[in-house]
């Protein structure tokens, strides 16, 4: 049916395209380099909707009102009126003028098209079945949800995202990430490895093994999804290397030509940055342990449930998750395990969340809890001192569990009594890189992805920027993607690192006697670990630099 330029569109020599066109996912996401046919497959696919569905909505969005009406103009007003079958199907005439904003078929089929570079307000009131957004990356960041909202009453809704990566702290990335993320590999005939069309497999004369450096056939490739547990949906990536009309010269000279970051992005489909994303799957993945989540603390080796701390970020706030993660670290030891890892639900009472988290820190026996300090969090510490207390009363008098309240800052603080709870202020960059130096470095054991696959997704939305007014590393995350885990995770290292440093100090500190709360005191002064009020201050042996400079504290 369907014409390209007066000629039948075919797919010679490009086997990849395929399974594209054949996906139903309700979610699609394609992050492409520049000129591999995506606006051909968007016209075609909302061609084949109209056709098919009579009475579908439809709903196109761009970042800006030309781009909108360039895909009008010169992709979908083409394939229609130069197919009489189509024309046909759509009940149109000839020689029948198609609007720009608002294309309606007599088969009842409707077409909306909008801009949406600073918001999506321009889209509401707008019902659709269908949303394609083009060119995601530079659409308004965080408002995905508001153009969603048009789907709210399709029966089947589907939403389609498309675009060429700049910045991994882009909301394409973000989707991708969540998505199967496809990639096209190719596996090599001399010494069978997987590979992927990126910078390792460029070489002089054509596309080459990364292992062996012999030459690959593209065309021999396959997708393989690399994160195939995926519930979001479908996602590919294509580029220049997979593409048939692309000569190799000309991509050996680009990579002269252009800046690396813009090689990757218009040739490669992959994002840059001035950071990159502080961890990838593989690094993640390869700290899992194939094990279920403990449910209690029972579950865990007798040699670490002394040990057991629990970090948590307080939800509420923008419609985020409260988070727990439970964790330990032996005293000498660089490795930190998670063992735990829960999400609570979104906008959850206060007083629920407070609960729940009391109740699994009361079944892992936890002895030092680090939770979120500021704002709403100090409300919520001490509701979680008060849920404590309902059930060990010697905790409001010095009991068995002490609670830090976490404040984010530049660098480490001694901690400050603040009724109960003992507020502490920590270096943002330092703690969160830390935590991603042990991942990298295999220091951390973490659960498996399919316990807690929100945990993954959180914590992988994570970039690394450098700050030029601070000169200093920052991690960030998209607005529309929540990294609540991660937070939780880091206020659990930080509590695991302060009780073991304690209990170095002191070896029977991990008995936990009645008499633990003073020895713990006693043995934190005698570690460095004095409150601002303290008279004497000793360096803090439990130090380290900025992790992501890939250094490793020396102390436990």
């Amino acid at each position: 049916m369907i014409r390209l330029r007066g000629e039948r569109l075919r797919f010679p020599e490009r086997p990849y395209i395929d399974k594209l066109y054949s996906c139903l996912s309700r979610n699609i996401v394609i992050r492409a380099s520049r000129q591999v046919e995506k606006s051909t497959y968007l016209a075609n696919r909302i061609v084949y909707e109209l056709v098919t569905r009579p009475g579908i909505r439809i709903l196109f969005v761009s970042p800006r009102a030309e781009q909108t009406q360039s895909f009008i103009t010169s992709r979908l007003h083409p394939t229609i009126v130069d197919s009489p079958l189509i024309r046909q199907a759509l009940g149109l005439r000839k020689n029948a003028r198609l609007k720009q904003k608002h294309l309606q078929f007599p088969n009842g089929s409707e077409v909306y098209a909008r801009a949406a570079f600073h918001s999506g307000d321009a889209t509401r009131g707008i019902s659709a079945d269908i949303l394609i957004c083009d060119e995601y990356q530079d659409l308004a960041d965080g408002d995905l949800p508001v153009l969603q909202e048009t789907l709210s009453h399709a029966r089947r809704p589907i939403t389609i995202l498309t675009g060429t990566p700049k910045l991994v702290t882009n909301h394409l990335e973000a989707a991708f990430c969540q998505s199967t993320a496809n990639q096209w590999t190719i596996r090599c005939e001399h010494c069978n490895h997987a590979c992927v069309p990126d910078l390792g497999v460029i070489g002089s004369a054509g596309l080459i093994c990364s292992q062996c450096r012999e030459l690959l056939d593209v065309q021999s490739g396959c997708w393989m999804a690399s994160n195939p547990t995926s519930t979001w949906g479908e996602g590919f990536w294509i580029n220049h290397l997979m593409a048939p009309w692309v000569e190799h010269t000309s991509i050996l000279q680009r990579q002269f030509d252009y800046d690396e970051s813009r090689f990757k992005n218009e040739v490669l489909g992959l994002s840059t940055a001035v950071g990159e994303l502080a961890l990838t799957r593989d690094q993640l993945l390869a700290c899992a342990v194939d094990r279920p989540q403990p449910a209690t603390a029972t579950d865990i080796p007798a040699g670490e449930r002394q040990l057991l701390v629990a970090g948590v970020d307080w939800g509420g706030a923008g419609g985020s998750h409260t988070a727990i993660a439970i964790g330990s670290i032996k005293p000498g030891d660089p490795l930190f395990t998670i063992w735990c890892w829960k999400t609570f639900p979104k906008l959850q009472e206060p007083r629920e969340a407070s609960r729940a988290v009391a109740a699994l820190c009361r079944a892992f026996g936890v002895r030092v809890i680090a939770a979120d300090g500021m704002g709403s969090g100090r409300v919520a510490n001490s509701m979680l001192l008060e849920d404590l207390a309902a059930d060990n009363p010697g905790i409001t008098t010095g009991g068995q569990r002490i609670l830090y309240g976490i404040c984010y800052g530049s660098q480490d603080g001694s901690p400050t009594a603040d009724g109960l709870v003992e507020q502490l202020t920590i270096g943002r960059s330092k703690w969160i890189g830390g935590l991603f130096s042990r991942v990298k470095l295999g220091h951390c054991l973490i659960p498996r992805e399919a316990d807690c696959p929100e945990a993954y997704s959180q914590i992988l939305a994570e970039y690394a920027d450098y700050d030029s007014v601070t000169r200093t590393i920052r991690y960030r995350h998209p607005e529309s993607q929540p990294d609540d885990m991660l937070h939780a995770s880091t206020y659990a290292l930080v509590a695991a690192s302060r009780l073991a440093t304690a209990a170095t100090a002191d070896p029977e500190m991990t008995t936990f006697s009645a008499a633990a709360p003073t020895r713990l005191a006693t043995a934190a002064s005698a570690a460095g670990l004095q409150r601002e009020s303290d008279p004497v201050v000793t360096p803090d042996p439990w130090e380290f630099d900025d992790g992501f400079s890939g250094q490793f504290f020396s102390g436990p």
